[in-house]
């Protein structure tokens, strides 16, 4: 038996949003347009006709993104917006239709795969709660709030579940979040101080986790770092009505992300796309609530200087997460320069075959990028290009992907750095193609050259082939062993092979499909043709030396010259010796040797045994 006085006498509870980018307008629109059976999911797809019954089994854009939110009930929160904005009954009406229409179809048994997808579950339950919550107040009918209590009760029997919750994932996180909703809405459940409970504890395990302590998140995809700090920020919110006194936890975390995103968002606002995320406009509008102390970094950039404090460090490496940062300087303008390095395998959620790869921002734009994500329809040809090596800026051997099965896990990593004030240096490796060690190195002698230096190191012969991807929009020639690159008319980077002896191809392609090469992602389910450009050796050790130019009009001199496992570089900027080898790295500039900061056990000699024996 239900105690619905306790339900009824409660206090009021604002319960967070899952999402909150419409303005009223847009609001007004999509509303009455799910009043005639218009069904507006994102700016994603387009708007379709559809009855309330039709919705749960039908799929107009064979998109399991579209499905996802179909069953998330994103409609319903559409609504209860404009319910909230408008004072509109009919909004409340039509969000009754959908929920207990999905009631009918799904919650005994469904044809669509989609229903009780463990994120969309959870989202869902924090809809139901919130549109619970808004008929308490409103409208105290027993007999939907009954209906209503039902569906949360059950969500969260299933949530509960260890076969269905997802631990060590961000849909987990999103599961707590969802379930404290529940157990705080609907009081009146016999077990809603259990799941409360539950789902805090789970909650903070979730978090030190998936945010590491440097700041970075697990999961290698900087915008959904961005998405998490809004969405931990609402349930802060949610957290401080209910008395919690453990936000100052969850505070900290979004505080170290921003930290993070402070060095890897583009200079001109934009989350750059690596791993599962399109160019994303950065913005701190729901983050006010934190303290003034953690906006300030992240506002300095994001304003272009105008408001904030900038931060004391130019470069910055994240060595758990797996980034290496290095700019020219803060100030925004057309010299601005960051060039981003990363490399990690944690975890196989939203993984590209990007390790070891970079970008590169200059002249007011991204000019060597990462792909983006496109869409989640795995099978995809698109979607199997973007996750490629190819769509990323590394080393493909034998045109295939690495491997990231789960045994692969902690075989990808940053190794060393050193940063002053005229260079920057820094490493990383991996070892997740079959008896092949990768190990690459940054020279930034700022603020225009950038040496990338690559060492494949098998003891059997492989063709390995540099790529790099450049943005849409730039304009590419090929002129021997170099390719220019041109924005806005002028020629703005040039990239020359310094060790182009052993070349057996310069290639430089543009949106072609057999095989896929030269395309990039900068908004859902829309691919661009993009040049790409690879150079291509065979061997079993081998170097890449590539100059990456800034500044061409100077035409400086930079040669190369390889000795075994060292290579001497000289150049306007003195004498560089950098030795690679399985015992490590040596760097000297000058005469002078240089100290290098080492970042932990190395995936070359976390599985030297291994390659040895070609077992890996």
């Amino acid at each position: 038996m239900r105690n619905w006085e306790v339900f009824k006498q409660r206090k009021k509870y604002d319960v967070f949003r899952i999402l909150n980018d419409r303005s009223q307008e847009d609001l007004y629109f999509i509303a009455e347009g799910l009043l005639k059976n218009s069904i507006y999911i994102s700016r994603q797809f387009k708007t379709c006709e559809m009855e309330t019954d039709e919705l749960w089994h039908s799929d107009p854009f064979n998109n399991r993104t579209w499905r996802y939110w179909v069953h998330s009930l994103i409609m319903i929160e559409y609504l209860l917006n404009a319910y909230e904005v408008f004072n509109n009954q009919g909004y409340m009406e039509k969000a009754v239709e959908l929920v207990l229409s999905w009631k009918r179809h799904n919650i005994s048994g469904t044809r669509s795969d989609m229903a009780w997808h463990d994120h969309a579950a959870a989202h869902r339950l924090i809809i139901i709660s919130r549109m619970a919550e808004l008929l308490r107040q409103d409208h105290f009918d027993m007999q939907l709030l009954e209906e209503l209590t039902s569906l949360a009760e059950q969500h969260c029997t299933v949530i509960e579940s260890p076969r269905f919750y997802q631990p060590r994932h961000n849909h987990g996180l999103d599961q707590n979040a969802a379930m404290y909703a529940a157990a705080t809405v609907f009081n009146h459940l016999d077990k809603s101080d259990f799941w409360q409970r539950l789902s805090f504890a789970r909650l903070k395990e979730q978090l030190e986790y998936l945010f590491l302590s440097d700041g970075s998140y697990l999961e290698h995809t900087p915008v959904y770092s961005f998405i998490f700090c809004n969405r931990l920020m609402r349930y802060v919110h949610f957290f401080r009505q209910d008395g919690n006194s453990e936000c100052g936890l969850i505070e900290a975390v979004i505080g170290k992300q921003l930290h993070c995103l402070t060095y890897l968002v583009q200079p001109d606002g934009l989350i750059p796309p690596i791993g599962d995320g399109n160019p994303s406009r950065m913005s701190l509008k729901h983050l006010k609530g934190l303290e003034p102390a953690s906006l300030a970094f992240p506002e300095y950039v994001l304003s272009k200087g105008a408001r904030g404090i900038p931060p004391p460090e130019l470069d910055m490496v994240f060595a758990r997460g797996g980034y290496a940062a290095m700019r020219n300087k803060w100030e925004y303008d057309e010299e601005t320069i960051q060039v981003l390095l990363y490399s990690a395998f944690h975890t196989k959620t939203h993984k590209h075959h990007d390790d070891l790869s970079l970008t590169l921002f200059a002249y007011g734009q991204p000019l060597i990028t990462d792909s983006g994500k496109y869409n989640f329809n795995y099978n995809s040809w698109e979607r199997q290009y973007v996750i490629s090596a190819y769509a990323h800026n590394t080393v493909v051997v034998d045109g295939k992907n690495t491997s990231i099965d789960q045994g692969q896990i902690g075989k990808s990593c940053l190794a060393s750095y050193h940063w002053s004030e005229p260079m920057a240096y820094c490493s990383a490796a991996h070892a997740l193609y079959k008896g092949v060690i990768h190990r690459r190195s940054l020279l930034y002698f700022k603020p225009w050259d950038l040496i990338v230096i690559d060492f494949m190191d098998s003891l059997v012969e492989h063709k390995y082939e540099q790529v790099f991807n450049f943005y849409p929009g730039a304009e590419c020639r090929q002129e021997g062993n170099s390719v220019l690159v041109f924005t806005d008319g002028g020629e703005k980077v040039k990239i020359t092979s310094l060790l182009d002896e052993d070349i057996l191809e310069t290639s430089l392609l543009k949106g072609q499909k057999q095989p896929w090469r030269g395309w990039c992602c900068l908004e859902y389910n829309v691919l661009q043709p993009s040049w790409s450009m690879g150079y291509t050796k065979r061997g079993g050790r081998v170097f890449y030396a590539a100059h990456i130019d800034l500044k061409p009009a100077r035409k400086v001199d930079f040669a190369v010259e390889q000795r075994g496992d060292a290579l001497n570089i000289n150049s306007p900027h003195g004498s560089v010796i950098l030795r690679l080898s399985q015992e490590g790295e040596e760097l000297r500039i000058n005469g002078t040797d240089i100290p290098l900061q080492s970042l932990g056990p190395r995936a070359e000699n976390q599985n030297r045994e291994s390659k040895k024996a070609g077992d890996f």
